[in-house]
């Protein structure tokens, strides 16, 4: 990660040196964190499958409906 040194120097550009990579990193974090499935609470034993299979992709979600 890049030194910023916010005594000298502009701060705008201090700002958007520190403070977009962070930004970058929390929408890539959104990205990953989408529903790959939903089960209902009587498909329980095919969640606990899928999810230790490796295939999904983001978050399984369990109903409790």
């Amino acid at each position: 990660m890049k030194k910023v040194d916010f005594k000298n120097g502009n701060i705008t550009q201090n700002i958007l040196h520190t403070a977009f990579p962070m930004l970058i990193a929390q929408i890539l974090n959104l990205l990953y964190s989408i529903v790959d499935s939903v089960y209902t609470l009587d498909q329980i034993n095919e969640a606990l499958a899928h999810v230790r299979s490796g295939h999904s992709k983001g978050k399984t979600i369990i109903r409790m409906d």
